[in-house]
């Protein structure tokens, strides 16, 4: 692992992932730490996501093993009763295989990954970790 780059990410989930590869696919030097394994990085359960969220970042929308795209009805819940929502742009999303996904993206880019790295201390654009120094610009 590089002990200088660009930029450090800290946590390999769905959004340190999805800002990796971002980063990575315009032209920076990224290192992504995750104090988990990288396979245990992220959400470990289904998750409504609204479809514009992946078209603004400029991700595919899930495929059928993250999602199987239809937008089922939801149920709003409040002390004042309940609400069917029968219409919504969300759909729900595997995080563990969207997370796999986008981290294969910033591996594909170019980020630099590594699981069970805990980060101890930062001072400035220094991050100490249980792997050594890191630094960032």
């Amino acid at each position: 692992m590089s002990s200088r780059t660009d930029v450090i990410v800290v946590g390999a989930g769905s959004s340190g992932a999805a800002v990796s590869a971002l980063l990575a696919e315009h032209g920076f030097r990224v290192v992504c730490v995750e104090r988990r394994r990288l396979d245990l990085a992220g959400a470990r359960w289904v998750n409504g996501v609204p479809r514009a969220a992946f078209s603004e970042a400029g991700f595919a929308l899930p495929g059928p093993d993250e999602s199987d795209g239809r937008p089922a009805p939801f149920h709003l819940v409040a002390t004042s009763g309940r609400a069917l929502v029968p219409v919504h742009d969300v759909v729900d999303v595997d995080m563990r295989r969207l997370v796999a996904r986008l981290q294969a993206r910033a591996l594909d880019a170019g980020a630099v990954r590594r699981g069970e790295v805990s980060v101890v201390g930062r001072e400035g654009g220094r991050l100490a970790t249980s792997a050594g120094p890191l630094e960032a610009r």
